[in-house]
């Protein structure tokens, strides 16, 4: 379970009388347990494509389909952790984990093992009665993470999960989010615009342009867990920036002309 397909995909917003296409006909798989990010400069399409992925949106042309069901509307299939992870504040980390099995269908027997489950898998068994307020940001997005995967659906998507922690916490909370997905052995597609995280975390990176478009499909064949250190490391990260690069030199030369 968890093998994303996307056929064709164009989303077009209308401004007015104007129509400005924002994602122009990309198509990728995400294999079964494979993590991808979507890496590209703002404003290119990454969170719309998610969302649509997501269900949230609709696309203007083209298909997505997951383990061959064509997607249609968001559901249960699908965890979503969002930047700012969304725990609700008035429930403790236990309650928020819980609310994930909620449209489920599982027996209470069987809602009460999972939890136990992902408490165990999230280090916060010790922490299970405490609310959001009461956390780090660490502990945060592992509760976060452990309530998008609580309904054990195919295929997890992540928007800049990490995207408002700092240098210094980032790269523990990354390795506490490799653990994690590992240890789940789920599909995931993360959008993100930091290139090391997405060389840490992922098997392959699509990076996109400024107009909607994938540059570049690039696999990471780096054995876990990775050394950000190393001169494989380093290249990857280079190469990368690389594309990014060019993809702002593309735009910036289409205003001048």
């Amino acid at each position: 379970m968890g093998r994303l397909e996307l056929s064709h995909i164009t989303k077009v917003f209308s401004e007015g009388k104007r129509e400005r296409k924002v994602l122009r006909d990309l198509s990728f798989t995400v294999d079964e347990g494979e993590f991808v990010s979507l890496l590209g400069p703002s404003g290119c399409g990454k969170s719309t494509l998610l969302s649509m992925i997501g269900g949230f949106q609709a696309p203007s042309a083209g298909e997505i389909f997951l383990d061959g069901k064509k997607l249609e509307g968001p559901s249960m299939e699908r965890g979503y952790v969002f930047q700012n992870y969304m725990l609700f504040p008035w429930m403790s980390v236990q309650k928020n984990i819980s609310y994930g099995m909620k449209f489920t269908g599982m027996s209470e027997e069987e809602k009460k093992k999972r939890l136990e489950e992902l408490l165990e898998m999230s280090h916060l068994k010790e922490h299970r009665d405490k609310y959001p307020i009461q956390l780090s940001g660490g502990m945060q997005q592992r509760a976060a993470v452990a309530r998008a995967l609580a309904g054990r659906p195919g295929i997890l998507l992540m928007d800049e999960p990490l995207g408002a922690v700092d240098f210094q916490l980032r790269e523990l909370m990354q390795n506490e989010l490799e653990r994690i997905l590992q240890e789940a052995r789920i599909s995931v597609v993360m959008v993100t615009h930091d290139v090391p995280e997405s060389v840490f975390l992922s098997d392959r990176v699509i990076v996109m342009s400024t107009e909607g478009e994938i540059l570049e499909e690039v696999p990471v064949s780096l054995s876990r867990s990775r050394n950000r250190e190393s001169a494989e490391f380093e290249a990857i990260c280079h190469h990368l920036s690389s594309l990014l690069r060019k993809a702002f030199l593309a735009k910036r030369k289409e205003k001048e002309a």
